[in-house]
Parts: C-alpha cells; structure tokens; sequence
C-alpha cells in the first residue's frame, strides 16, 4: 500500500545554515535552476531572497510550496516557516509573473492601478 506525500507548505533557510562563506547564496542559485528547469518554470514556484539590512550577515532564502516540494531532498535543512511578507522579500529565482500567483492579494491591487499597467 501506498500513501501521498505529505504536502509541504512553505520553507525557508538561513544562510548560515550553508556549508561554506561569502557568496553562500550564490551557490545555491544553480540548484535552483536547475529544479525549476525540470519542472518546466510553473508559475508557483519561486525563491525569494530577504536581507536584514541592519544586520548584513542575515540572510534568509524562502521557498514557495512548489519550490519547497522539489528542493526538500536537496536541501533536507529546510525549514517550514509561514508565508513571508512579499514587501520585504526579492525574487531569486523563478518566473518573473510568480508573485501574482503566490500573492495574489498584491496582484489585485497592482491590477487596480492602470498607471503600473500602461
């Protein structure tokens, strides 16, 4: 008998938590690339990248359920955590379009603004 895998929500990884020092987040980007590229770019599955700016040294990498589903064999250290807020993060890698998707409350407002549109 077979059972469905248990579905993963949100994750994220502090950069301290890489082997290694300076750049740590760049090794990760062609991993990252290289799920996304197996996967065929869906829209849901992003990276995103948040820095305390007041403390440099912290850096936190979050990664959408989609994301986190491809990556937890690669990067066991993952952690789950809640949905970042989108203001304070950047995206690292995947589909440009995917905040639309995985934010879709910023989305309707961004929408509403014809002047982003034009």
């Amino acid at each position: 008998m077979w059972t469905l895998a248990k579905p993963v929500g949100w994750t994220c990884l502090s950069l301290d938590q890489l082997p290694g020092s300076g750049g740590r987040v760049f090794s990760l980007v062609p991993m990252l690339l290289d799920a996304l590229c197996l996967a065929d770019w869906p829209p849901d599955m992003g990276a995103f990248i948040e820095l305390d700016y007041d403390n440099e040294s912290e850096v936190t990498v979050y990664f959408s359920p989609a994301a986190s589903t491809v990556m937890r064999e690669r990067l066991p250290m993952l952690q789950p955590c809640a949905r970042p807020d989108q203001k304070t993060i950047g995206l690292l890698v995947g589909d440009p379009d995917c905040r639309a998707v995985l934010f879709p409350e910023t989305a309707q407002v961004e929408a509403s603004r014809p002047w982003l549109n034009g």
